[in-house]
């Protein structure tokens, strides 16, 4: 059996399982999953950007995955970085390009500057703009 449990913490956030519902419930209650690193088909975990047209939260919520598959994946698909165990920065450019194809609000894109302005704001954005410091999340709400 393998064990989800991971043997470097990276992230607090991802200690457990994920019930396989914990996404559909996060959206329910209106809150918004922009980067989420589940297990993927055969066991191999995968990124993935959802809720493209609710820009009004950003985080990386973390499924069914070690830390260190996590952390991985998040380099591989050239999405992102741990910081340490609450903060991963976020490619901002691969992000947009992962998210903008599949919006379908029509102002998106003020939508998508004006989230970038405001995290700039409040010291989130990296001084070249290149990254977002996002807060880690578990999707298995533990």
């Amino acid at each position: 059996m393998r064990s989800w449990r991971s043997a470097i913490r990276i992230s607090p956030a991802s200690r457990g399982t994920c019930d396989g519902l914990s996404v559909q419930k996060a959206q329910e209650k209106g809150d918004a999953v922009i980067v989420e690193v589940i297990g993927g088909a055969d066991e191999h975990p995968q990124a993935r950007v959802v809720d493209v047209d609710d820009l009004g939260r950003l985080h990386l919520a973390l499924g069914e995955v070690t830390d260190e598959e996590a952390a991985e994946v998040l380099q591989r698909t050239g999405l992102g970085r741990f910081q340490d165990a609450d903060t991963v920065f976020l490619d901002a450019a691969a992000l947009r390009a992962a998210a903008e194809p599949r919006a379908t609000a029509p102002d998106w894109s003020s939508r998508w500057d004006a989230m970038i302005a405001g995290a700039r704001s409040k010291g989130w954005v990296s001084d070249d703009g290149a990254s977002i410091r996002v807060h880690v999340e578990s999707a298995a709400g533990g």
